[in-house]
């Protein structure tokens, strides 16, 4: 086997484990991405990373790459698209607890994921698989918009309740 190989079939036993954040870690490793400290940016601009802008100034485009040497295309396509679908679980995870920020931080990673490559920029209109993470992203990613807004009324109303 080659080490690509080994590490798809490691990164399937994780995910069958739902050990999504040490499959998400692996996928990292493989494919060289760097941590881009999500968690520090301001609301908007980590909403914006997420995939959903919330005013025109906040647009973001994912961060582009090349798949590493040591892999072919079809692998770092395999390995992205586990990478993408362990980010949907683990940010439907942070959603249920109320976590809108540690969800937002994963859909921003999965977008990375989806369209960090050139090979993979619109992957998601051909081919049902990057569809059907694309639309978990984008359903989480509003998910975290709704509760940040809830979040925010909930904080200007106990202001105005204080005044």
């Amino acid at each position: 086997f080659s080490p690509p190989m080994v590490s798809l079939t490691l990164l399937r036993q994780q995910w069958q484990d739902r050990r999504f954040d040490a499959a998400l870690a692996e996928v990292a490793r493989l494919l060289q991405l760097t941590n881009q400290q999500a968690e520090d940016q301001p609301d908007e601009d980590l909403l914006a990373a997420a995939g959903v802008p919330i005013s025109a100034s906040a647009a973001h485009h994912p961060w582009q790459a090349s798949t590493p040497p040591n892999l072919s295309d079809a692998e770092a396509d395999r390995i992205a698209l586990i990478g993408c679908h362990c980010c949907n679980r683990l940010a439907e995870g942070h959603l249920r607890s109320g976590d809108w920020r540690a969800a937002a931080c994963h859909c921003a990673l999965a977008w990375r994921l989806e369209e960090g490559d050139a090979n993979r920029i619109g992957r998601w209109q051909t081919d049902a698989s990057w569809a059907t993470s694309r639309f978990g992203r984008l359903f989480h990613a509003a998910e975290a918009v709704r509760l940040a807004g809830k979040r925010s009324r909930n904080q200007w109303k106990s202001h105005a309740a204080a005044d």
